[in-house]
């Protein structure tokens, strides 16, 4: 499953809450610096729904590095390229859920991935990420 785009993505969910209250608040315990990183690329807690959008988004440009089964459904792992209000569009990865008996993925979370230009970052094919890492390769 891993190379692909994750199934149903154009019905892909992220809860207002996740980007409010978690990915965009630097207070929050677990946040590990994620609003910090986000903000850097001009997803700001003020603007949050410019977040939610791009994340929503992310599954639909990017693929699957990794799909596994869970007491509770299938999780997948999605690397890239965001599309990000600075134009920067830096490399995350977002983890999304399809409980069993549903179809609809859900993110779990979301954080700072590898570079995509490095080995281990899997851009999708024809991609932005994938023609900047075939310019890299080429020189």
């Amino acid at each position: 499953m891993t190379g692909t785009l994750m199934p149903n993505h154009v019905a892909a969910r992220v809860a207002d809450s996740k980007v409010r209250d978690f990915i965009l608040n630097d207070a929050h315990p677990d946040n590990k610096g994620r609003a910090r990183f986000f903000a850097a690329f001009g997803f700001t807690a003020g603007r949050w729904d410019l977040l939610k959008d791009a994340l929503v988004r992310h599954p639909r440009r990017n693929v699957v590095v990794r799909a596994n089964e869970t007491g509770f459904g299938t999780r997948y792992r999605v690397h890239c390229d965001i599309v990000s209000p600075d134009g920067r569009n830096p490399c995350i990865v977002t983890v999304w859920t399809v409980d069993r008996g549903s179809a609809i993925p859900m993110l779990v979370t979301a954080f700072p991935g590898p570079n995509p230009t490095k080995p281990g970052a899997t851009p999708a094919p024809g991609g932005p990420a994938a023609r900047r890492t075939a310019r890299v390769h080429r020189r």
